[in-house]
């Protein structure tokens, strides 16, 4: 038996397992982590509650998860439930971690081309990303987004993002979906260079709002703040040595980047 856990429907609180007990008395209350639901046997049989999962981070802070770290989530009613990494402290804490980029990624490559083609497993760890992939599923339950590139020499936000918008951002991290998506870099979203900040203040989260996207780079900031080479990874072009750009200068294997939802 594990340590203690959440309260069960009948009163009383559950010992978490990851199986049920061979034998055990009317009234055992456990939470099961490997069905990820409340049981009870009635002494004659076990009886599962399955209670809904939350569907991020900032549900999982509304719920009293306050610590950073893994959880399970379920973005919408049919998603198959995902683990990911939760940051409840920055920015007022409920960020999902759900695209990743290891150092030595070459996003060069047709891999990166397309959203179709990212790896569908992503980091779930608090440091520097081992693995690089992106979440696949909905995001319903987000309309904010916040994007670290150079192992976090830039990072942009952006607020009340309808679904639309998210899609187009997401659709950024492709670097043939982008300039589909978003031919000018006027079709991106605005962003803003500090959570806290009253308004956005970045058009088109971009120094080159006016001009045309190319696929060069991918993700959704380029360049906000006028220094070059502040981008999430290489499109079609230039360096192979993998990874994030270092806000002033090209991708040379070094460098992380993330973009979590809220």
């Amino acid at each position: 038996m594990g340590p203690s856990g959440p309260t069960g429907p009948v009163g009383g609180t559950a010992t978490v397992v990851a199986t049920r007990p061979v034998s055990a008395a009317a009234g055992t209350l456990i939470f099961n982590t490997t069905s990820l639901a409340l049981e009870l046997y009635d002494g004659a049989a076990w009886q599962t509650f399955k209670k809904a999962l939350p569907a991020s981070c900032k549900e999982v802070l509304a719920q009293g998860g306050t610590a950073d770290g893994v959880y399970t989530i379920q973005t919408a009613p049919g998603e198959a439930p995902v683990q990911v990494f939760c940051d409840q402290t920055r920015d007022q804490g409920g960020w999902t971690l759900l695209i990743t980029l290891a150092p030595t990624t070459n996003t060069t490559l047709m891999d990166f081309a397309f959203l179709s083609r990212w790896p569908s497993t992503f980091s779930t760890s608090s440091g520097a990303p081992a693995t690089t992939g992106l979440y696949h599923g909905s995001l319903a339950p987000f309309t904010e987004v916040r994007e670290e590139v150079g192992s976090g020499c830039s990072v942009v936000y952006a607020k009340n993002l309808n679904r639309d918008a998210l899609e187009v951002i997401r659709r950024a991290y492709g670097w043939q979906d982008r300039v589909t998506f978003a031919p000018m870099f006027a079709a991106m979203p605005i962003c803003r260079l500090a959570y806290a900040t009253a308004t956005d203040d970045v058009a088109s989260c971009a120094s080159a709002s006016a001009t045309s996207n190319d696929t060069s780079v991918l993700g959704f900031q380029v360049d906000p703040s006028g220094t070059s080479h502040t981008w999430f990874a290489r499109g079609n072009c230039c360096s192979t040595a993998g990874g994030s750009s270092k806000c002033g200068s090209d991708a040379d294997g070094t460098a992380w980047a993330k973009a979590w939802f809220r």
